[in-house]
């Protein structure tokens, strides 16, 4: 049976290929699962690696790691700064043993064959602006921000995709003065009066004083737990995933966040 196929510079799978690959896949995941199953009854322990996207190290990696710890003194929670299509081939490679990455569905991104995705909560985007563009934003949506200076993640990004995708839709194509690796980078931008800015809710939780963050509507991101196939029984990753969507559930309902003399709140 011949899998591979030559082309110039590159080697591809035949029909026959891809179908071995795939039950590959299954036998992979099996072997996992007969291993946790295995170390059901052992006690949590030794060392997980979690990979975690940037947005999400200060807000869900950090404080989780401390949590892991203070429940289980015996686990050594290792911290892996990782974007999605970062974790995911680290994951198959067993570099890491979970991630928490994000998907926009609307985009198309799928998960890969023999990895697993857990949901924890859907992170809806934000319309970051000065407090004084608050009342025409309300009144026209993304499109009040048309002739305003924009702030974006640098190509290539999926976030810049995104943003670029949303302001097509809404009719324009926006003008990006200044751009940020540091998402949270974003708002202090936005602050010293130099743009505006579309961002993730739970880089919004707090606000510098004159920024005002509103739902961007109909475009969430999906916030998602990744294992391989047959290893979330596992003691210790099970654990991991119980603590971590203890930790993720307070960014159900953020809303519309503004910051006044009080602080960041609902309106």
């Amino acid at each position: 049976m011949h899998t591979p196929t030559q082309h110039p510079r590159t080697v591809r799978l035949t029909a026959a290929g891809i179908a071995l690959a795939a039950h590959c896949e299954h036998v992979l995941a099996a072997l996992e699962q007969a291993h946790s199953s295995v170390r059901a009854q052992d006690e949590v322990g030794g060392e997980i690696t979690i990979g975690c996207m940037p947005s999400a190290l200060e807000v869900i990696a950090a404080p989780l790691a401390a949590d892991l710890i203070r429940r289980y003194p015996k686990l050594r929670p290792r911290i892996v700064e990782a974007e999605p299509e970062e974790a995911m081939p680290l994951l198959k490679q067993r570099a890491l043993d979970l991630a928490v990455t994000y998907r926009y569905r609307h985009l198309g991104s799928a998960i890969p064959a023999g990895l697993r995705a857990a949901e924890l909560f859907a992170d809806d985007l934000m319309m970051a602006f000065p407090d004084g563009l608050r009342p025409a934003v309300e009144h026209e949506g993304l499109s009040a921000l048309r002739d305003h200076s924009w702030i974006c993640t640098p190509e290539p990004s999926t976030c810049r995709t995104v943003a670029l995708h949303a302001c097509h839709t809404a009719g324009f194509s926006p003008t990006i003065e200044h751009s940020y690796h540091d998402l949270r980078a974003g708002l202090s931008l936005v602050a010293a009066g130099l743009g505006v800015t579309i961002l993730p809710r739970m880089m919004c939780n707090t606000l510098p004083t004159g920024v005002t963050a509103v739902p961007l509507p109909g475009i969430t991101r999906t916030i998602e737990a990744l294992t391989r196939t047959g290893t979330e029984t596992h003691p210790t990753i099970a654990a991991t995933l119980t603590a971590l969507r203890g930790h993720t559930g307070r960014y159900s309902d953020l809303g519309t966040l503004t910051r006044n003399s009080a602080g960041v709140i609902p309106s």
